[in-house]
Parts: structure tokens; sequence; C-alpha cells
């Protein structure tokens, strides 16, 4: 990675999202923000010698396990709720609580070694496209043969999906300036599990009074976090 280009992303969100922040509409500084890594990531697409693989119709990535934050979370949570009926909403629901039960026991590396398919996932598309979060609008490949095999064998992880690094480079560091400024303004930058925060954020209606309190947004949901030494 080149650390000063990189250092440029983060320091470029952090001056654009500050001002969001002191505002205190944290969905609509979301969707600014994720308005400004869209562009970003396309204009360093589009510069880059290397192509992306990705294609609409392609799902295999929602198939990894995914974490966010938890204002991310929120707006997933208000999108569902204003889009999908409620026969609709019970059955993401229900696959989510399907796949945190699955989950309850795995370790770290078992997080990273397993696949479940995402509970928004329809017809193999995304139905919260608009909103989904960060981390999946910045995962990329440029070899789909190689997703497929790490779809197929999780397990082994010496299976890397190959991407372009300026456009990593790009997308990880405007999360990291919009992370660091979101914290300035106290709010909670955990990065949870997707099922098991979409499923508390679901039963709880109270969960998004908790965002800038200092304190985690969900009580229940499970962080993955760093690898034990």
């Amino acid at each position: 990675m080149n650390e000063a280009r990189y250092r440029q992303f983060v320091l470029a969100e952090y001056d654009a999202e500050s001002p969001e922040q002191r505002r205190r509409n944290p969905q609509e500084a979301l969707l600014r923000f994720y308005g400004r890594q869209d562009a970003v990531i396309d204009k360093s697409i589009r510069a880059a010698k290397q192509k992306v693989a990705c294609r609409s119709g392609c799902s295999t990535c929602c198939n990894y396990r995914v974490e966010a934050r938890a204002v991310e979370v929120l707006a997933v949570r208000d999108y569902v709720t204003a889009n999908f009926s409620p026969s609709q909403q019970a059955a993401m629901v229900d696959l989510a609580a399907r796949n945190v039960a699955e989950a309850a026991n795995w370790s770290h590396v078992e997080h990273h070694a397993r696949n479940q398919r995402c509970p928004l996932l329809i017809d193999d598309a995304c139905s919260v496209y608009p909103v989904r979060p960060a981390n999946c609008r910045s995962f990329h490949s440029t070899d789909v043969q190689v997703c497929i095999e790490s779809r197929q064998r999780p397990e082994d992880l010496t299976i890397r999906v190959p991407y372009i690094e300026e456009v990593f480079e790009a997308a990880t560091g405007t999360v990291a300036g919009f992370v660091q400024a979101s914290q300035q303004a106290r709010m909670d930058g955990t990065l949870y599990d997707l099922d098991s925060a979409f499923l508390e954020a679901m039963r709880d209606a109270t969960a998004a009074d908790r965002l800038f309190s200092g304190a985690p947004v969900f009580r229940a949901a499970k962080v993955i976090g760093t690898p034990p030494d």
C-alpha cells in the first residue's frame, strides 16, 4: 500500500465529514459520505490500468461475512422498514437470526473462514443497494473465478481475491477518514457483525438513541475485532 496516498484520502474525508458530524444528522451525513466514497472509488477505477471484474448479477461476495458500523446498520434498518412489506422484513430477520445462531460459537478465524448468505440478498441482488455498508462498496475483484473459488472453499484462507491497489487505498482511506470524524463526534465507531447488528436493530427501536452516547449502540451484536495473540 502507498501510505502517503492512503493518508491523502483519510485526511480529505476527515475534513469533509467533520462539519457534517457537527450538524448531528447522522443519516444525511452517512448518505453524503457514501456519495463521496462512491465518487472516489469510481474515479480510481477509471484511472486504473487493471479492470474490475464485478458486474450486475454477480453476488458471490454477498455470501462473505460482512461487518458494518452502527450508523450504517441503522440506515439499513430504516431502508428495510420503509421499503419492504412485513412478510419480506420477517424473512430477512429470520435468515439473520439463523445466521447468528449458526455463528454463535465461531472463533475469529472461523468467522472469516465460513460463508453465510446475506439476509439482505434477494434474487442475487442487494435489496438495500443505496444504503449498503462502506465495506460492501469498497469490495471489488479483478478475477471472478478467484471469487468463486473463495466462496466454494472459504476455509482456504490462502485464496486471496485480487484487487486494484489504488482503488483499495481510495476506498479504505475514505472510510478511515469518515470513522475518525465520526468518533471525534462521539459516534459509536465499533465494527459489528452485520447479521447480529441488523437483527438487534430490527428488534430494538431504541438502538438509535445510543448513537452519540459514547456507549455501544448494540448490546448483543457480535464484535469481530482483531485476532487473538
